[in-house]
């Protein structure tokens, strides 16, 4: 956590996000852990597949793959990297460039959704805000959850 503090700290003040914002969506999404990897089988967004595939030497199945994981500690995905302006989705296994690549996703969405921190997760999370039928839950609900454990840590209760 301490070695990328300074980053975290640069990328707070060009994006006008809170350091723990940040700080809390790493711990929930890969609890720090620089190399972590996920496939997302049900991950239907894509950011021209066919460009990337061509530009990148590889298959369009290796990349739509490539576009349904996500990477590093903030967990971007590859198609939102890409969108970012991330050329191959493997640079977001470099911290910085994913911690950057996090924190314009971040503001983005908070200049749309607005500033609720859990709103914010949220959408991060799962692409937008949505809840359940009866509005009283995030369709997240459990990274929710868990992101607002890591975002209003037990101390600051008391």
């Amino acid at each position: 956590m301490s070695r990328y503090k300074y980053f975290i700290k640069i990328c707070a003040e060009i994006f006008d996000l809170e350091e723990r914002m940040i700080n809390a969506v790493i711990k929930t999404e890969s609890d720090w852990n620089v190399d972590a990897v996920r496939y997302e089988p049900f991950y239907k967004w894509f950011y021209k597949v066919d460009s990337y595939a061509v530009k990148l030497r590889i298959t369009l199945e290796t990349c739509k793959v490539m576009q349904q994981s996500s990477y590093g500690l903030m967990q971007v995905m590859g198609a939102v990297g890409m969108e970012e302006g991330v050329d191959n989705p493997i640079d977001l296994l470099k911290p910085e460039v994913n911690i950057l690549t996090g924190c314009r996703r971040l503001a983005k969405i908070r200049k749309k959704w607005g500033d609720d921190p859990l709103d914010i997760y949220a959408a991060y999370n799962a692409g937008s805000v949505r809840k359940t039928s009866e509005k009283k839950y995030y369709v997240n609900q459990s990274a929710v959850t868990r992101f607002k454990r890591n975002y209003f840590p037990i101390e600051t209760i008391w």
